[in-house]
């Protein structure tokens, strides 16, 4: 709505401290809560990511409350915004969404009729308007089995996407758990789940770009035999380099700058 305030967060309660309460008292909450949401201690993709975030405001409640002037200004803002009036809440009812599958069900009914239409095209005459009733006869005879043939493509190519998308899901979730059990495992875990990204990726490339270089033909050669005998894995390997790529990138890093703070005086 506009004109409507973004409410300002409570950093006294996501610390779990009084408003009066001191600077020791603040460090020690923030201490505390560091090693509760240790990412050591994540079960999840899911609650890693979601565990990262409530790091994230745990760090920048404790930079503003750290801070004499920040504070100040902070309890400021804070006071007038609980003055201010509660815009009233919505009272239209809920109408619940349509079920998951149903979105499967609608492109998979509509790919197989479009492409079973698409087939029975091709073996039309060239001049269909010249003998309407023959080519309908024809239309009539082969748009069956083309629905049939159509079906089974669809079907085995959406089968495929989401077992590519779920090989993905997996290795979102399962990527980082074997390093924060030890973390000497990590560059070496990400460098063989870079290589099987960067070979597949190769191969992909070569596919459409059709490279005449020796040395790309023979990289491109590498991925497909990953691809070949190793297509149900790839996607979970690919789910566990972004898993890793991002806990180095993300997660460590937001671990570092709390630890950081958490030493400081």
């Amino acid at each position: 709505m506009k004109g409507r305030t973004r409410p300002l967060p409570d950093y006294y309660a996501i610390l779990g401290v009084a408003a009066s309460a001191s600077l020791e008292e603040i460090k020690s909450a923030y201490r505390r809560l560091l090693k509760e949401f240790h990412p050591d201690l994540f079960q999840s993709y899911a609650e890693k990511n979601k565990n990262g975030e409530k790091v994230k405001v745990i760090i920048e409640a404790f930079r503003v409350l750290s801070s004499a002037q920040d504070r100040r200004q902070y309890d400021q803002k804070w006071e007038s915004s609980r003055e201010a009036p509660i815009p009233p809440v919505s009272t239209k009812p809920f109408k619940p969404s349509s079920q998951t599958g149903d979105w499967f069900l609608w492109v998979g009914g509509i790919a197989t009729v479009l492409l079973a239409i698409c087939i029975t095209l091709l073996f039309l005459p060239a001049n269909p308007w010249d003998r309407p009733f023959r080519t309908m006869g024809i239309f009539l005879l082969l748009f069956p089995g083309n629905v049939f043939f159509s079906f089974m493509a669809v079907s085995l190519t959406m089968f495929l996407f989401f077992l590519i998308i779920e090989g993905v899901r997996y290795g979102l979730e399962v990527g980082t758990e074997d390093v924060q059990r030890d973390s000497s495992i990590l560059k070496k875990k990400l460098f063989t789940r870079m290589l099987v990204v960067f070979f597949v990726s190769m191969a992909l490339g070569y596919s459409y770009f059709e490279w005449e270089n020796p040395l790309l033909k023979i990289v491109a050669g590498i991925g497909f035999v990953v691809l070949g005998y190793g297509f149900l894995f790839v996607p979970v390997l690919f789910g566990e380099f972004f898993a890793l790529l991002y806990y180095v990138c993300v997660t460590r890093r937001t671990f570092t700058l709390a630890n950081n703070l958490a030493i400081q005086e």
